[in-house]
Formats: C-alpha cells, sequence, structure tokens
C-alpha cells in the first residue's frame, strides 16, 4: 500500500471521468440504504487499478476511524476541491448525503460535458493548423532546394522571378537557420506560457479574453454556465450563501469575473441581496442578475441557477460550432494560399526556360 504522504498527493487514475464515477457509485449505494463505511468498501473491492484502490482504502480506514467523511476527503486537496468539500459538509449536517452525492454527480458530468464540447469543436481546425504546417515547412526545406538547384543550371545566371526569389530566399534562411528558428518559436511560447500563468499575465489576458468581441463571445457564457451551475448546486444543498459565492468564485476561472464576485460576496455579506450588486458589476449578461433575483423572491433560487446555466451552456455550445463552422473553411483556404503560393512561385521561372527554348 502507499504512503498516506504520498496518496494524498496522488490523484485516480483515470481524472475527472473516475471521480464522478466514484461519486455517482457511492451516492447509488448509500440511496440504497448502504452505511457510508461499508459503501466505501465495496468501491475499494471492485475497484481494479492498484494506485486507485490504495486511495480508496486510505479514505475508508480514515472514516473507519472515526472522522467524518469531507474531513477526510479534505486531506486529499489533489482528488476532491472546495466545491466537494463544501457539499459533503452540507450533505452530512443535513443528513442527505446520497442526494448530495447524486447532485455532485450530475454537476461534474455536465461540466465535463460542456468542457468536452468545446475541445471536440476544436480538433479539426488544430489538425488542419498542425497539418498546414508541416507541408509548409517539407516545401521549404525540401522541395524548394530542389527547384533552386534545377534551375541554377538551366537558367545559367538569369535572375529568377520576384515571387520565386522571395519563395528560395525564404527557403535557404530556414534551412540554415532551422535550429534557431525552431527554437525561437519555443522559446517564444515558453515565454508567452510563463506570462500567461503570473498574475499580471492572467489579469491581463482574461480582461482581453472576456472584452474581445470575438473571445468575449465563448468566455461570456462560459463563466455564467459556471457560476450559475456551481452557486446553484450549492445552494440546493444548503450551503450558506457567502460560502457558496466563494466556491462559485474559485470555479468561474476569469480573473474579471472573480474580481466582480468578490464585491458582490462583500456586499451580500454587508445585507444586501446577491441580484443587485451582480447586475451593478455588469460582468455577466443581464439574465443571470434577471433569473437569480426571481428566485430570491420566489425561493426557487437553485431552480434559476440551473435555467440560466441550462440556457448560457447550450449558447456556449452554438457559439463553438458556428466558430468552428467559419473557422475551418478560412483554415483551408489560407492553406490553399500558401502552398499554391510556393507552388506558383517554383514554377514561374518554366515559363522563361519555355520561352528560350522557343
Amino acid at each position: 500500500m502507499f504512503s498516506l504522504s504520498k496518496i494524498n498527493q496522488q490523484q485516480f487514475v483515470g481524472g475527472g471521468k473516475k471521480v464522478t464515477l466514484i461519486i455517482r457509485q457511492l451516492a447509488t449505494l448509500l440511496d440504497a440504504g448502504i452505511p457510508l463505511l461499508r459503501g466505501l468498501e465495496t468501491l475499494v473491492k471492485q475497484e481494479s487499478n492498484p494506485q486507485n484502490q490504495a486511495l480508496l482504502e486510505t479514505i475508508a480506514l480514515s472514516v473507519r476511524n472515526g472522522r467524518c467523511f469531507s474531513d477526510t476527503a479534505a486531506g486529499f486537496p489533489a482528488v476532491f476541491n472546495p466545491l466537494f468539500i463544501s457539499m459533503m459538509r452540507a450533505g452530512e449536517a443535513g443528513g442527505n448525503l446520497s442526494v448530495v452525492l447524486m447532485q455532485l454527480a450530475e454537476f461534474r458530468e455536465k461540466s465535463m460535458e460542456t468542457k468536452s464540447r468545446v475541445i471536440h469543436a476544436m480538433i479539426y481546425p488544430v489538425i488542419v493548423m498542425i497539418v498546414a504546417m508541416l507541408i509548409v515547412g517539407l516545401l521549404m526545406i525540401y522541395v524548394v532546394p530542389q527547384f533552386e538547384g534545377i534551375y541554377g543550371d538551366m537558367l545559367k545566371g538569369q535572375r529568377l522571378p520576384v515571387l520565386t526569389r522571395w519563395v528560395v530566399d525564404s527557403s535557404r534562411l530556414l534551412s540554415s537557420h532551422f535550429t534557431f528558428v525552431v527554437s525561437s518559436i519555443v522559446c517564444g511560447w515558453f515565454l508567452f506560457w510563463a506570462f500567461r500563468r503570473s498574475l499580471s499575465g492572467k489579469q491581463l489576458m482574461d480582461t482581453i479574453v472576456y472584452r474581445a468581441p470575438g473571445f468575449r463571445a465563448v468566455a461570456v457564457p462560459l463563466a455564467a454556465s459556471r457560476f450559475a451551475r456551481t452557486f446553484g448546486t450549492l445552494i440546493g444543498t444548503d450551503v450558506p450563501v457567502l460560502q457558496a459565492l466563494c466556491i462559485a468564485r474559485d470555479v468561474v476561472g476569469n480573473r474579471l469575473a472573480m474580481k466582480a464576485l468578490d464585491s458582490v460576496h462583500d456586499r451580500v455579506r454587508d445585507g444586501e441581496s446577491i441580484a443587485i450588486p451582480l447586475a451593478q458589476t455588469r460582468v455577466f449578461p443581464e439574465m443571470v442578475p434577471g433569473m437569480i433575483e426571481v428566485g430570491e423572491e420566489t425561493g426557487r433560487l437553485k431552480d434559476m441557477c440551473d435555467r440560466v446555466a441550462d440556457n448560457y451552456e447550450r449558447e456556449l455550445e452554438k457559439v463553438v460550432l458556428g466558430f468552428t463552422a467559419i473557422l475551418e473553411p478560412i483554415l483551408i483556404v489560407l492553406l490553399a494560399l500558401v502552398i499554391g503560393t510556393i507552388v506558383i512561385a517554383l514554377f514561374l521561372p518554366m515559363v522563361g526556360i519555355l520561352e528560350n527554348l522557343g
């Protein structure tokens, strides 16, 4: 068995999908009337992966020794996030742990489904870009030098056309300084990645993403759906409003939206409702504070948040699909233009050769 100091820094093999499956299985066992400890022991027996089994054994051992499930889960920050811990504590306090676990499993499944849709929609454009770069690189490094040698023998010192000279010069630069070019690209990407991870970089990039028209169409519904889904799920499990706002703030991910939710949290702590300060931040669409206000007035805050999340998840899917539908032909046209330009540049000297032969 792994030592506890090593286990609490590891994750389940299978990542978030595996955690969600375990949560749903445990919720089903508890709903069937099986005690928590016996349910955990059942999951240990069913698990085939040694690392996952060791993690579950450690959790079951902690519960067997008298610790509550939420405190045990808090000792595994790499596996269970603050959202999970807060919902577990609310479920234990209210005596409805199975219901809370089922809600958490549904929340995670919907979140992963939204993320999966965005990723799958971007796979084709990324593949097209990679293929385009490989084709252009092969043409410039291997094909163009061959034509340069042929034309050097056939034209006997005559000047190449301007477009051909430009392509040949670019090929020479890329071939002779290939290591430098690749290193520059890698270093540039590393510097951008490091800047993106810094505090100032995160704030700048999140602001650009949230304000720029093209990126805003994706960033706003994504932040709105994350906030509404998380906040509604926490409220539905009787997590205190202020604590729910703090957790939902961390889940949103965008620094601009997180700063706005900080101000909402402070004003709610001072006695205000949620909808008014949320609307005044002007970070989320008007529908979000509007539906939350209706939920506060009718006592159906969770239902209103779920409707907001469903609406913006559908909107996000439409935006991503529309974006990729436009991006795909644009990438294909650009690829055709680049490759076509290289091919035309390579065959332009043929005109002069044929004229000389004539």
